[in-house]
C-alpha cells in the first residue's frame, strides 16, 4: 500500500443487530493480516483517478492501524504477521493526550473531536480479545510525539518481535486497563521517554521479556490507579 491514510481499520459497534432484536449477537473474529508493506501520508491527498477531489475530515489526519470495538462488543482473534508500516509522522502531544470517546461512530468519526486524529501513530486497539503481533515494524519519516501502540481494554495479547520508533517526550507503548499481555523481543529504534506506560486499575498480567529497552529514559510508568504489580520486566 502506497500513500494511504488509514492503512487498516476495523470499527465494530454491533449495530447490525438493531434490526433483529433478540437475534444472535453479532461478532467479528478470526481476522489475519500477513506480509504487508505500507507507506502512510499525514492526510488524504487528491488523486488523478478521483475526478471529484478528496474531502478531508479532521479524523483522517495522522491516522494509524485501528481496531475499534465499542460499547459491550469486542473484536476477537486478530493477528498481524510480517507487517512493516512507514508513517509520515507529524503527530502532536495534543493528539497523544487525546481521550477517545466511548461512543458508537464510524471509522474516522471517532477521531474527529479536536485536535483530530488518533492518539497513537502505529496501532490503536480498543476492546479486543486475542491480539497477536509478530514481526511488526512501525517507523515514521518526521518526528511524531505519540506512542507507537495503544491498547485500551485488550485481553490476551502477544507482541513478539516488535520494532518501533519512539518519541523523546512520550512512551513507546501505552496499555489502558488491559491484561494478560506478553511482550517478547521488542526493540526501541529511537529514544523515548518511557518504554511502557500502564494505566488503569484493571491492568494486570503484563510481562516484558528479552526486549531491548536501552533507548528509553525509564522502562515503566504507572498512572491512573495502575498497580506496580501489574507489570514485570524479566
Amino acid at each position: 500500500m502506497k500513500n494511504v491514510t488509514g492503512p487498516i481499520g476495523i470499527g465494530f459497534s454491533g449495530t447490525s443487530n438493531n434490526n433483529n432484536p433478540g437475534g444472535p449477537k453479532p461478532f467479528m473474529r478470526h481476522i489475519v493480516f500477513n506480509a504487508i508493506r505500507a507507506t502512510v501520508v499525514a492526510k488524504p491527498i487528491d488523486h488523478p483517478d478521483i475526478h471529484f477531489g478528496v474531502s478531508v475530515r479532521a479524523g483522517e489526519h495522522n491516522s494509524c492501524i485501528t481496531l475499534n470495538a465499542m460499547g459491550e462488543y469486542y473484536l476477537e482473534d486478530i493477528s498481524f504477521t510480517d507487517v512493516h508500516v512507514t508513517y509520515a509522522g507529524g503527530g502532536t502531544a495534543a493528539q497523544a493526550a487525546k481521550v477517545v470517546p466511548k461512543v458508537a461512530a464510524e471509522y474516522f468519526g471517532v477521531w474527529d473531536p479536536a485536535p483530530g486524529g488518533p492518539p497513537a501513530y502505529g496501532l490503536y486497539a480498543r476492546n479486543v480479545k486475542g491480539l497477536s503481533l509478530h514481526n511488526v515494524r512501525f517507523e515514521y519519516e518526521q518526528p511524531d510525539e505519540r506512542p507507537a501502540i495503544i491498547l485500551d481494554n485488550v485481553h490476551d495479547a502477544t507482541i513478539n518481535g516488535l520494532s518501533a520508533k519512539g518519541s523523546p517526550g512520550n512512551e513507546l507503548l501505552r496499555f489502558i486497563n488491559s491484561k494478560d499481555i506478553l511482550i517478547t523481543a521488542a526493540k526501541l529504534l529511537t529514544p523515548a521517554a518511557t518504554f511502557l506506560k500502564v494505566e488503569g486499575t484493571n491492568s494486570e498480567g503484563i510481562i516484558v521479556t528479552a526486549s531491548d529497552t536501552r533507548k528509553a529514559k525509564q522502562k515503566l510508568l504507572f498512572e491512573k490507579g495502575a498497580s506496580k504489580t501489574s507489570t514485570q520486566i524479566i
